[in-house]
């Protein structure tokens, strides 16, 4: 995730708001903007069913809206209050969580990438813990686990995830 958000700032340094990504999502064709911003070169019928397209909307689109309805003063704020709210376990009554493509792993990416200490439950992190480390924890328990591991929770996410990724190995 770091180094697709790294390459998008230096290719487009003029959307480094939410607010700007929102402006030119809203005007530009989802094929278009699947091509030029994500990098994906998606079917021009299913474009704007794109996963990928589909939860950037929704995740910009639902932090705007959660900034405006709580009256907070900038996009980060509003994203870490509700990084700091949210349930796990209560997804499917959460501001955010409650939206389409939004599970357990998106929600600790956004904490991860806050700098918050929390492991990421994909797919690849899943299928370690389980099939090599023969721990199967809930989906809402990682962020404890986590903690049990020690100030950074984050080297352990990155060498799970890559070495799941590397060995093919997925929930």
């Amino acid at each position: 995730m770091k180094s697709r958000y790294q390459r998008f700032v230096a290719m487009f340094p003029e959307i480094s708001t939410l607010s700007a990504l929102k402006r030119v999502m809203d005007t530009t064709e989802p094929l278009a903007f699947c091509e030029t911003y994500l990098k994906i070169h998606a079917n021009s019928a299913a474009a704007d069913k794109n996963p990928k397209y589909c939860l950037l909307k929704a995740l910009t689109d639902g932090f705007l809206e959660y900034q405006k309805l709580h009256g907070l003063s900038s996009e980060i704020e509003a994203i870490r209050q509700w990084s700091g709210r949210v349930k796990l376990d209560d997804l499917e009554n959460d501001f955010i969580g409650k939206r389409h493509g939004v599970g357990p792993g998106v929600v600790e990416n956004i904490r991860l990438n806050l700098g918050d200490r929390v492991m990421k439950p994909d797919r690849h992190v899943i299928g370690v813990m389980e099939q090599c480390l023969q721990m199967k924890i809930p989906l809402d328990r990682y962020s404890e686990f986590a903690h049990l591991i020690g100030k950074n929770p984050r080297y352990l996410d990155c060498i799970l995830f890559e070495y799941g990724k590397a060995k093919k190995i997925s929930a």
